[in-house]
């Protein structure tokens, strides 16, 4: 005699049913933050097994991963194509004063508008401290290294302070986290961008100006 029901895992393999899960998971999430989370309210919440979620998902860390990723990726992908262009200006030895007006405010503004598309899975993420801060020192790094580089092309010296690049990779970070944390309206918030950029690209290119003007 055949059996003719199949495995119940078999039914799994599906993306309504992985769809299903994730929005049930960040119901989870955003309710009770990261830790608090559970993954047996979720598969109740998403009518499904726990079988159903380890089909999908390794652990709890893999469907947070998941669900904060679009965000992240986003703004790296942003970050990444601003950066090269600036490498790009910098190899063809364009004047310090057109680098300026390199688009540091545009992207600013696009990085700004991404955090508030991924409101609530970016309030997760910033709220997830172990993973906020490991990505937001990742990017912080990424960005001394782009600056330093950018810096030492424009200068033609790598007789600088080094901690000054640091610091201002930090500030500029901490300023996009600041406000989006403190701001709830998006309007508002992309209001104030172009005078926290300005402030801050007029600072590093200032401080470059006197660096070359030294050596030279």
């Amino acid at each position: 005699m055949h059996n003719n029901i199949k495995p119940m895992v078999k039914n799994f393999n599906n993306q309504d049913t992985k769809e299903i899960l994730l929005k049930a998971a960040r119901e989870e999430f955003f309710e009770k933050g990261y830790e608090k989370a559970s993954l047996r309210n979720m598969c109740n919440k998403a009518g499904l097994t726990t079988g159903a979620l380890y089909f999908f998902f390794k652990d709890k860390r893999d469907i947070f991963n998941h669900i904060i990723s679009p965000l992240l990726e986003e703004i790296q992908a942003t970050i990444a194509e601003h950066y090269a262009r600036e490498q790009e200006m910098a190899d063809i030895d364009i004047e310090i004063s057109k680098m300026v007006d390199s688009g540091d405010i545009e992207v600013s503004v696009n990085i700004l508008k991404t955090m508030y598309k991924y409101h609530d899975e970016c309030v997760l993420f910033l709220n997830t401290s172990d993973v906020s801060s490991d990505f937001i020192n990742k990017v912080i790094q990424y960005s001394e290294g782009h600056y330093t580089i950018l810096f030492e092309k424009l200068s033609r010296t790598s007789d600088f302070d080094r901690y000054i690049i640091h610091w201002i990779s930090h500030v500029q970070i901490d300023a996009f986290v600041h406000l989006f944390m403190h701001e709830e309206n998006e309007e508002e918030a992309l209001a104030k961008i172009p005078s926290i950029i300005s402030f801050i690209v007029h600072g590093f290119y200032s401080y470059l100006e006197e660096v070359k003007n030294r050596v030279e």
